[in-house]
């Protein structure tokens, strides 16, 4: 009988959600994903204001981002959107913080690498972590000679591998952005969490994280234990959110 009911209410479920997809796709988006609405009461002011002025500040100067090196590349007219997408407000934050040292996690094309590239100062350096290595990805923006000044630097490896994240862990620690764009599996972002939190990253290192609104990053990110704040009305439709590191939280 248990057996049974569990079979009617897991159908009911089914049929509920091809129903919200029909419906998303009645309504004409280019791009359309099932999420939900969780309220999130923990904020602490002195944290918030922080991360407050940041984000204003970064989306004032985010529309006047020109991406450059995405427009040379000839990368889809999409990536220009915004808000809707979160290119030019990556761009602004390196414009804003000015940072030496940048950590990308989830190359995939490069069009995330080319817009966190756009203002990175000239003796900075942006490293790029994937599983795959970025000549291999069909569709890449990158080219080999972003490589030649030293600035962009590829590695192919899972962080959430013990003997890769140490390899890698004074580079971690020694960020002054982080920016993680992984495989939003419901795994690699706790894991990575919990591996950052062995490291001593400086506390108020901001750390943004892609596509927080998908139902795989739901309890990820309302569960994440930092000051944080959802911009995704300026950043990616699926979702973009800022947080400062406070090594004590994790």
């Amino acid at each position: 009988m248990a057996r049974s009911l569990l079979r009617r209410i897991a159908s009911a479920v089914e049929l509920d959600l091809r129903w919200t997809s029909a419906r998303l796709d009645s309504m004409g988006a280019p791009e359309s994903y099932i999420s939900a609405i969780m309220r999130d009461d923990h904020h602490d002011e002195p944290s918030l204001r922080a991360l407050l002025s940041l984000a204003g500040t970064a989306v004032e100067r985010a529309l006047d981002q020109p991406l450059r090196l995405l427009r040379e590349r000839g990368a889809a007219d999409s990536v220009f959107v915004w808000p809707g997408q979160h290119y030019r407000l990556l761009a602004s934050i390196v414009e804003l913080l000015k940072p030496q040292t940048v950590v990308e996690i989830g190359t995939f094309d490069g069009a995330s690498a080319l817009a966190l590239l756009e203002n990175l100062p000239v003796t900075g350096r942006l490293v790029t972590f994937d599983v795959v290595p970025w000549s291999q990805v069909g569709q890449t923006l990158l080219r080999a000679q972003d490589l030649d000044d030293g600035r962009l630097t590829p590695i192919t490896g899972d962080l959430c591998r013990l003997e890769v994240f140490e390899a890698h862990a004074e580079l971690l620690r020694t960020a002054d952005l982080i920016f993680l764009d992984g495989p939003k599996d419901g795994e690699f972002e706790p894991c990575l969490m919990s591996r950052l939190g062995t490291v001593g990253i400086r506390p108020g290192t901001p750390l943004l994280f892609d596509d927080i609104r998908l139902w795989n990053m739901l309890e990820f990110w309302h569960t994440l234990d930092l000051p944080k704040l959802d911009v995704t009305g300026f950043g990616h439709f699926t979702g973009t959110g800022l947080a400062l590191w406070e090594e004590e939280r994790i």
